[in-house]
């Protein structure tokens, strides 16, 4: 017999592993509980790394990095799944990832709009905000 050396670090299960049950330990399993703080915690990741990077609502490297992580996340728990054998999880992991970026993507395209080079002021704009109409 002999014995493998140990391995330094961890190996991708092993991190699988953790993330699952520092999910199931804090995270509530009611599936309406779950989608808000799918959307709060997508919003919240993205104004943290705009706020950490110094940059923008309307740049593309804090929902760059958003998508990424939640992407890594989502990864993490179809990883957990693997083989995946009923649709459901494709399923649970596309609703998961679109509640938490719908807001976050939403809100920048509106600030992408607004900052979008060679538009007047006029078009940055909405409605009953113009400084003229009051």
């Amino acid at each position: 017999m002999s014995a493998s050396p140990p391995q330094a670090g961890f190996a991708f299960p092993d991190v699988i592993a953790l993330y699952e049950g520092l999910k199931r330990q804090y995270i509530p399993a009611d599936e309406t509980v779950r989608a808000l703080i799918h959307v709060h915690l997508g919003l919240a990741l993205w104004l943290v790394l705009a706020l950490v990077l110094r940059k923008r609502l309307s740049s593309m490297v804090p929902l760059a990095i958003a998508w990424l992580v939640i992407g890594t996340t989502e990864i993490f728990d179809i990883s957990a799944q693997w083989p995946v054998k009923q649709d459901w999880v494709w399923q649970h992991a596309a609703s998961d990832m679109a509640q938490s970026l719908t807001w976050p993507t939403i809100i920048w395209a509106i600030g992408f709009w607004r900052e979008k080079p060679g538009s007047s002021s006029e078009d940055k704009t909405f409605p009953g905000f113009n400084e003229n109409d009051h």
